[in-house]
């Protein structure tokens, strides 16, 4: 099919022009009709169809959420609140053997642990999991040294008061930095 001059120089550029036996049928957000104008823009059309994909697929989620059977909550691991560096950071420490230090990650709280925990204690760890400087169930002092070197004097100090000089450390997000920085 051969394009008119007319329609060639409505054309933003000569070469954008589609050849109908290789182009696919849409070009340049616009659909080719072949016959008239050759573009006719799909604005309209495009958003009806993203309005109904939408609406079908949250649909489609709602149901799905309605399916699943609910389950309890588990309760939250015990543990104890101790006093580092002047604030109450809690802390839960389980098993006997070589000690673990898991370290939560930014916007995390030792509660992410709990499923790795058993595995560990059962191999023969001491599993230690704390809540840092506002995050889980410790102080979130609006005034608190939240830096990451303030987070790392932090945990030495908590170390030290319970007597841990060799461990493991698994750090997960700003829990890694923590763990890379302390010595």
């Amino acid at each position: 099919m051969r394009l008119d001059e007319a329609t060639m120089k409505r054309l933003p550029n000569k070469s954008d022009a589609p050849n109908p036996a290789i182009a696919p049928p849409f070009h340049a957000g616009r659909l080719w009709r072949g016959v008239g104008d050759p573009y006719v823009p799909l604005a309209a059309d495009a958003m009806k169809a993203a309005r109904f994909s939408f609406l079908a697929s949250a649909v489609l989620s709602l149901a799905g959420c309605c399916s699943v059977k609910l389950t309890s909550v588990p309760e939250q691991p015990g543990g104890r609140v101790m006093k580092v560096g002047g604030h109450d950071l809690f802390l839960r420490q389980t098993g006997v053997g070589p000690d673990v230090v898991m370290l939560r990650g930014l916007g995390e709280s030792s509660i992410g642990w709990q499923f790795i925990e058993l595995g560990l204690i059962q191999a023969g760890y001491r599993v230690t999991v704390w809540d840092s400087l506002g995050a889980g169930r410790s102080e979130k002092p609006a005034s608190g040294d939240y830096s990451i070197q303030g987070h790392v004097k932090r945990l030495e100090e908590m170390l030290d008061a319970l007597g841990i000089r060799e461990a493991v450390f698994i750090g997960h997000s700003l829990g890694g930095s923590e763990a890379l920085l302390c010595v």
